[in-house]
């Protein structure tokens, strides 16, 4: 049985990673796979995300590529500033938001607990809703396909900025 894992992102974020993984398209119309890494905290049960990497990295249409080196790179940002490792964030064509075999084989520095996903489409159509992505958990020596229920119930976008205010402008004003 899979360990219940949550993953809490702020929204803010999933445009980032969006706007990360477009910028590997070399044009407007030609599409190439991208890659980053979503780094953050691990309380055992909730992980959260707090920042997104993008390594050095070659791509294709239907394949991207980091060295060992530019991961190290990765690592050592994140160590820098208190952080761990939560998750590969990769593109691919079409809907196809499951791994490949290279995606299972090749992915870096999987622990149990580590998420890896899948953005279908190239990235073109965002990230939400956040269940037209692929959540792949590893444990116990591989990777497990999560179910779009449980996205929906463990993977909790959060707003980046909320104005409680109650006015339309947010702003006061004074007499």
């Amino acid at each position: 049985m899979l360990p219940i894992k949550k993953i809490i992102i702020p929204e803010l974020l999933t445009k980032e990673t969006v706007r990360a993984l477009l910028s590997f398209h070399p044009s407007p119309f030609k599409n190439h796979e991208g890659i980053l890494y979503w780094g953050g905290y691990d309380f055992n049960d909730t992980v959260i995300v707090a920042t997104c990497v993008v390594p050095k990295a070659t791509s294709g249409p239907q394949e991207v590529h980091t060295t060992p080196e530019a991961n190290a790179e990765v690592i050592s940002y994140l160590n820098k500033h208190g952080m761990t490792l939560i998750a590969q964030v990769h593109s691919h064509p079409k809907d196809l938001k499951r791994h490949s075999a290279g995606d299972d084989k090749f992915t870096f520095m999987p622990y149990d607990g580590y998420f890896s996903v899948v953005v279908p489409f190239y990235a073109r159509k965002a990230m939400s809703p956040l269940t037209m992505c692929g959540f792949h958990m590893y444990h116990r020596g591989k990777f497990h396909v999560m179910p779009d229920n449980w996205t929906m119930q463990n993977v909790k976008m959060i707003p980046g900025y909320v104005d409680l205010r109650g006015n339309k402008n947010g702003l006061t004003h004074f007499k």
